[in-house]
């Protein structure tokens, strides 16, 4: 908060930013170390962590609402997935703030939205989209801002039905003819140029994210695949009901269930795979469907050897979480455990390779944020997050390292 602090807060409370110099000083030199080859020890992230809390409890005194820290059990606030156009990287956490650099480090702006709902229990995950000049992000409405000044282009209000409210699904970009549109959490359309609707959502809280694919859009509830036609103008506003809404149900057999296993994971964190034709799901208990979209069958499902859950929060909420990913000729589905499995596309279950990455992770961090994460046991490190890749490499983050 203090970073995005512009200059007229600055002066309207000196005696709360001149406390905050001198801590703000040395929270970035252990920043700067974060990224040397000499990682602070574990004394010092507790001590990162302890001048983060007193610098925010400052914040607080400065606007108690601007810079209040809601309740976010689950996670902390950095859940979301920057952005990139090749010169710029953009990032936004669920604090409210969005910030963008470029490539050497240097940062061209930052700035402090803080809009939240009065409660975000498991946390914010929406992750932002840059398309056509704006950096969009979703928090409580769906926000734009000029990328290249971090100036607020529009703003999109979401029409609630409670103020406790949480969001998931993150943005995605797509184009109708010659214009780009963003499809927001709930499922609604957006024209990206001036935040115009074109559909209007369901305002819904879905976990996983559309996936645009040869004029539909898809997305995996529970246990149910949606598929959603996009319309051949951006004219708007159009009823949700415009887009066509067909479900097919995608429950798992019974036989398919492994005793060893908790298997009340039927819910889906991981979006859909579409490619040639055929969609690939993975549910939180690890049972892979697999859809043709044309004839809208289920073409196989199976139980995949993804082991069981690491343990502690937050990888005890299923098996598998991150979303299957095509690289070159093949789909890898990276499990909670740490285990990464290569498939070959196609109509028939073909698991090629499986990699475990065995690391111990054990902390007794007494962190002032979150009392409910302070001890955690010995474990085997985990992920929820899914690969990326790039040439003939492919790198994944997990708990403590990046691989």
């Amino acid at each position: 908060y203090s970073d995005a602090a512009p200059m007229d807060e600055q002066k309207a409370h000196p005696d709360e930013f001149k406390q905050i110099e001198p801590l703000a000083k040395r929270r970035d030199e252990i920043n700067m170390a974060c990224a040397s080859a000499a990682f602070p020890d574990e004394k010092v992230l507790i001590e990162k962590e302890k001048l983060d809390f007193e610098i925010d409890k400052l914040m607080f005194q400065t606007d108690k609402q601007k810079y209040k820290h809601h309740q976010q059990n689950n996670s902390f606030y950095s859940a979301t997935t920057p952005c990139s156009d090749g010169k710029f990287v953009y990032a936004w956490f669920a604090h409210g703030v969005s910030v963008c650099y470029d490539l050497d480090g240097n940062r061209k702006w930052i700035r402090c939205d803080n809009e939240r709902p009065n409660q975000n229990h498991h946390g914010s995950y929406s992750s932002p989209v840059l398309v056509t000049g704006r950096f969009v992000t979703a928090f409580k409405d769906i926000v734009a801002f000029d990328a290249t000044t971090g100036a607020p282009a529009w703003k999109y209000k979401v029409r609630l039905e409670t103020d406790n409210y949480e969001i998931y699904s993150s943005l995605v970009a797509a184009r109708i003819g010659q214009v780009d549109v963003v499809v927001d959490p709930h499922s609604g359309l957006i024209r990206a140029a001036d935040g115009g609707e074109i559909v209007n959502g369901t305002h819904y809280g879905y976990i996983t994210t559309p996936v645009v694919y040869e004029g539909h859009y898809y997305r995996v509830n529970f246990d149910r695949q949606w598929v959603y036609t996009l319309p051949v103008t951006t004219d708007g506003p159009k009823p949700f009901s415009s887009l066509g809404a067909v479900s097919y149900l995608v429950a798992v057999p019974s036989n398919l269930t492994d005793p060893s296993v908790d298997f009340t994971g039927v819910w889906a964190a991981a979006s859909l795979l579409c490619h040639d034709g055929l969609s690939y799901s993975v549910n939180a208990s690890a049972v892979l469907t697999v859809m043709d979209l044309k004839q809208s069958g289920i073409v196989y499902q199976k139980f995949l050897p993804a082991g069981n859950s690491p343990g502690p929060e937050p990888y005890a909420y299923g098996v598998v979480c991150a979303s299957p990913a095509l690289a070159g000729k093949y789909i890898f589905v990276v499990a909670n455990a740490n285990n990464t499995l290569v498939l070959e596309p196609g109509r028939q279950y073909k698991l090629l390779a499986r990699n475990k990455i065995e690391s111990p992770v054990v902390t007794e961090r007494m962190s002032p944020w979150n009392k409910f994460h302070a001890l955690w046991q010995e474990h085997l490190e985990g992920t929820g997050s899914a690969p990326v890749f790039e040439g003939s490499r492919m790198y994944l983050q997990a708990e403590w390292h990046l691989y």
